[in-house]
């Protein structure tokens, strides 16, 4: 099987979310804190995150920020993003 981010563009993820095209009762963490989302969030169509303003709840805990997408876990390093101050404020 393909690796996804070969055969499809991140834009998809955007639309997967902007449009809740999944089942969002069964969203879990990494670790397998269920997450709940409480507001979507705006999309973001310059630099920075992909989505602003979102609020989530994690594991009974509330969140505000923003959204970043990528196939792979890899990608938030390949990308740089923890060096960069415009994505402090992301919370998925």
């Amino acid at each position: 099987m393909s690796d996804p981010a070969e055969t499809y563009h991140e834009e998809l993820l955007h639309w997967i979310w902007d449009s809740l095209y999944f089942d969002p009762s069964n969203l879990k963490t990494t670790g397998g804190q269920p997450i709940a989302i409480l507001e979507k969030g705006t999309p973001n169509h310059s630099d920075g995150p992909d989505i602003s303003n979102a609020r989530l709840r994690i594991d009974g805990l509330q969140w505000y920020g923003d959204i970043e997408f990528h196939w792979s876990l890899k990608d938030w390093e390949k990308h740089g993003h923890q060096r960069n101050p415009e994505y402090n404020r992301v919370i998925l």
